[in-house]
């Protein structure tokens, strides 16, 4: 389950195109964010991938990207030429495949192999005519299959492309544009694969008469209620009107416009829509958070990316861990000099988090934070907004275009505040406010699945 959402430059208060999403996925599994570099292939030289090997491509671009822990292929990420790229669980009449590329591998591809967002909707359609989707793609859950829908955007503009198996559907975006579990192309396509249409009409989906609306015939109707993707849709587009978007964008982009634009993607990804974290039995809001309810178990936000992408000047931020309405969102900025080391959030040396608790890394750092902050989630998020904005200040440098942050460094002082963070919630915490009894035993079920140790008694999360 995920939120993406583009604004193109026609919309944008800085004449850029912003994209931005929340991969929500099961609670306790860790992205790594990491910069590979480009790279010549050999001719006979193969990918592996999450499930499958592939042929490579002779010319691997520059890509940074946030991926699963244990997967190949990435929940979103921009490559060196400015394409960005979000994807989406989506639901369908199509059985899933037991092998293929997951959606995920499909994105890091067309990073790896696109310079622009043309490029990248005609290696993701070519790639599925080829090797299909499919393989199992959740972490505990790995039986847990579907099929993809993506937001690809470069500084020019965007697509939406939408699959069902090898069927696929994809509009050119025009104006704000938000994407969630759900098909949203009904007759509005500008592209369809060769045989979408023929097998809707052959398998009952479709009657013949006029444009097949894709949405309708593919999209399963049940997941379509189950998973909340129209409700988060409007929630996200809700948080963008409140952006105040109208009008045409700055002539001459100034620092104040790229601010506004970061204000709005930040703000974006925040949204609680107004409800509490544990409020509702299907997924409502952008940023999610996990609850005992079977339809929201394995929806949290694990990780979040905005990308700024303007002719010569692509920006990206990652925060590297679940939920960003506590997080940081850090500027990452691949240089000259990165070569071909991987870099991974917080403390480099002893490497990168992995499904456990540890006691070093700034996901795991984080998650204790979160799960804490939830017992009175209001005021703890009151508590420490103001430094966590001054920090976010200070390593987003959203104003200087050619600013390298050291990502690693970021990450550690990032991990270096939560302790105090953690500290100023549990003052006066009201553990009554969390109001459903569920959602507190999940958590506390979840901190044993994820073998972390008990919170502080009076960061509220502890059974009692």
């Amino acid at each position: 389950m995920c939120d993406t959402f583009v604004l193109p430059r026609s919309c944008s208060p800085d004449g850029a195109t912003w994209l931005g999403k929340n991969s929500d996925r099961e609670p306790g599994e860790p992205q790594h964010v990491e910069h590979h570099a480009a790279r010549d292939v050999a001719r006979s030289a193969t990918v592996r991938c999450t499930h499958i090997e592939i042929p490579a491509s002779p010319r691997s671009f520059g890509v940074t990207i946030s991926r699963p822990y244990w997967m190949w292929g990435a929940e979103m990420g921009s490559n060196e030429h400015g394409v960005a790229i979000g994807n989406e669980a989506v639901f369908t009449r199509v059985p899933v495949a037991s092998r293929g590329l997951v959606g995920m591998d499909l994105l890091r591809l067309a990073l790896e192999r696109a310079q622009t967002a043309d490029e990248a909707l005609e290696t993701i359609t070519s790639l599925l005519a080829v090797h299909g989707q499919g393989g199992d793609a959740g972490d505990r859950n790995r039986g847990f299959r579907y099929h993809n829908s993506f937001l690809i955007a470069d500084a020019g503009g965007a697509w939406v492309l939408e699959t069902a198996g090898e069927h696929w559907a994809a509009s050119r975006v025009d104006g704000v544009r938000t994407i969630s579990n759900v098909l949203t192309i009904g007759t509005d396509h500008d592209r369809l694969s060769p045989r979408a249409a023929s097998f809707a009409k052959a398998e009952g989906w479709w009657n013949g008469r006029g444009e097949i609306d894709f949405a309708k015939a593919y999209g399963n109707p049940a997941y379509r209620v189950l998973s909340g993707g129209d409700a988060r849709r409007v929630c996200t587009a809700r948080a963008l009107e409140r952006g105040s978007l109208a009008g045409s964008p700055a002539s001459q982009p100034s620092s104040a416009a790229v601010d506004t634009g970061f204000a709005i993607a930040t703000s974006v990804l925040r949204d609680h829509g107004g409800a509490h974290p544990g409020d509702g039995w299907r997924m409502k809001m952008t940023c999610a958070h996990a609850s005992w309810w079977p339809t929201r178990s394995a929806g949290q936000t694990t990780a979040s990316m905005i990308a700024r992408l303007a002719p010569g000047d692509a920006r990206q931020w990652y925060t590297g861990t679940s939920a960003p309405c506590l997080s940081v969102f850090k500027r990452f900025q691949p240089d000259a000099n990165s070569g071909n080391r991987r870099s991974i959030h917080g403390v480099a040396a002893a490497g990168a988090p992995g499904r456990d608790w540890d006691c070093w890394s700034l996901f795991w750092a984080h998650e204790r934070l979160h799960r804490a902050a939830l017992a009175d989630y209001d005021r703890a998020a009151a508590a420490i907004s103001a430094e966590r904005n001054a920090l976010e200040s200070k390593l987003a440098a959203v104003r200087e275009p050619r600013t390298t942050v050291d990502w690693a460094r970021a990450c550690d002082e990032h991990r270096a505040s939560i302790d105090a963070w953690l500290g100023t919630i549990a003052q006066g915490q009201n553990t009554r406010t969390v109001r459903h009894a569920g959602f507190r035993a999940f958590w506390q079920w979840q901190r044993l699945r994820d073998r972390m140790p008990a919170m502080p008694v009076a960061s509220g999360l502890r059974a009692r």
